[in-house]
């Protein structure tokens, strides 16, 4: 081997050392996190301050690795076929009774398929794992050479960006404008159930995360306790009624309505004002009633959070759109919609919401929200009025519904199994065999 064939080897191992640069610097921009580079910021780094320029202008820079990466490749074809070529050639031409050009015509594809097997292995699927693996220390290490790289081909770059937002504007579509990449709900919980399989998250952490989620699209209507279900003090009543009342019920806070009228609340009244009354001759429930937070059934949770938190309020009535009484909601149910259900020593110890039996099926009950069930169950429902499982099964069935009444809830068939009065208390849902499956008779 000759100097000249020797050099030529050294070259096109430069040219895979220069792509592997930046395809490792391509993927750890792209993976490192901007928190990360902070605290190295923090503790006096020179090069996470410039990997933080190169995170900040991502789409400058990954147009920059872009171009050394083609740069390279051509050249490395170039210059890398010829260099493996020509001792091939003399290598099989010692071999045998190799004529020049048979000897020529097999170093040539041997040569090729050496050099893409080194061009792939060494120079983009290694580098690759570093950069996705250890993107801050490949950040850290490409910062300088690639922001000096960048401002040698900075017209290069500016004209390839601008040739491609001309190009995307002629397609119908809108330039890369933004500098920072978003993330999608969908893909974010994409990413949260992937770490949560890894052991990064724990169960009560990725739920707390998902219920964030629910928590911004969610109505009072989806929480509050409904009208039926209220437990109410009312003038018409003796104050020992009162006081039996308000102690089986086990609340701190009653809504006080006029003479038995759902439709006509007074305020509310708490349980501590009530037993200091206890004992007086001149003991009256209206003495003790406060003023209490009216609201629309259409109001965002996430609002009325902020409303409870201002107001320092603790319970709010809940008024349809004809102005009568739809029900309740408390803070608390608020912040159960954030962190699950709240037991205190009053609560008495009841079933799940959604119960799978060991059958498949599950036994639900009907007030749960309809959100809750379709990202339990993965339920795609079409849009509908109601907000609960059991109003959604009583708008299906049209009339009064029944023990065994059933209607389709998406991929399960939705049954009635237990009433009180003439509300749905709990639903089976079992699961809907395709037809192509179903046994023929």
């Amino acid at each position: 081997m000759d100097t000249d064939q020797l050099v030529r080897l050294l070259i096109a191992g430069g040219l895979v050392l220069l792509n592997a640069f930046f395809v490792a610097a391509e993927f750890a921009l792209v993976k490192v996190r901007a928190t990360q580079l902070e605290e190295l910021i923090e503790e006096g780094s020179r090069a996470a301050v410039v990997a933080r320029h190169l995170v900040r202008h991502l789409n400058e820079y990954l147009s920059a690795c872009q171009i050394g990466i083609t740069m390279a490749s051509l050249a490395l074809g170039w210059v890398g076929e010829p260099a493996l070529a020509a001792p091939l050639r003399q290598a099989f031409a010692r071999l045998g009774p190799w004529s020049a050009a048979a000897s020529h015509a097999v170093a040539a594809p041997v040569a090729f398929a050496l050099i893409t097997f080194i061009h792939i292995t060494f120079g983009e699927q290694a580098p690759k794992g570093v950069g996705i693996q250890r993107p801050v220390g490949t950040a850290l290490w490409v910062a300088y050479p690639l922001h000096l790289f960048h401002l040698v081909l900075y017209p290069a770059i500016w004209l390839l960006a601008g040739t491609t937002s001309l190009t995307l504007r002629l397609m119908g579509l809108p330039p890369q404008a933004s500098e920072t990449s978003t993330i999608s709900q969908e893909e974010l919980n994409v990413i949260l159930a992937a770490s949560h399989r890894s052991g990064l998250l724990k169960a009560s952490e990725l739920n707390l995360v998902r219920n964030v989620f629910r928590f911004a699209d969610r109505t009072v209507s989806e929480i509050m306790v409904p009208r039926v279900d209220m437990v109410c003090l009312s003038t018409d009543q003796s104050f020992e009624e009162s006081l039996r009342i308000a102690r089986e019920s086990g609340f701190t806070r009653l809504p006080a309505i006029e003479d038995g009228n759902l439709d006509n609340v007074l305020g509310y009244v708490h349980i501590k004002d009530l037993l200091l009354l206890a004992g007086r001759t001149d003991a009256d429930i209206r003495h003790i009633i406060r003023p209490v937070k009216m609201i629309p059934e259409t109001k965002p949770v996430e609002r009325l959070l902020r409303e409870f938190q201002q107001d320092r309020a603790q319970i709010a009535i809940v008024l349809d759109e004809y102005g009568g009484t739809s029900g309740l909601v408390t803070l608390e149910d608020v912040v159960e919609e954030l962190v699950g259900e709240i037991w205190d020593e009053f609560d008495s110890a009841r079933s799940p919401r959604i119960r799978r039996t060991e059958a498949g099926q599950y036994v639900v009950d009907a007030a749960t929200p309809l959100a809750d069930l379709e990202a339990e169950l993965g339920l795609r429902l079409p849009p509908t009025e109601f907000d609960t499982a059991g109003g959604f099964v009583q708008g299906s069935v049209g009339t009064v519904p029944r023990v065994g009444d059933t209607v389709q809830m998406g991929n399960y068939d939705a049954r009635v199994i237990g009433m009180r009065g003439r509300r749905i208390r709990t639903l089976l849902l079992v699961p809907r065999v395709p037809q192509d499956q179903q046994e023929e008779p």
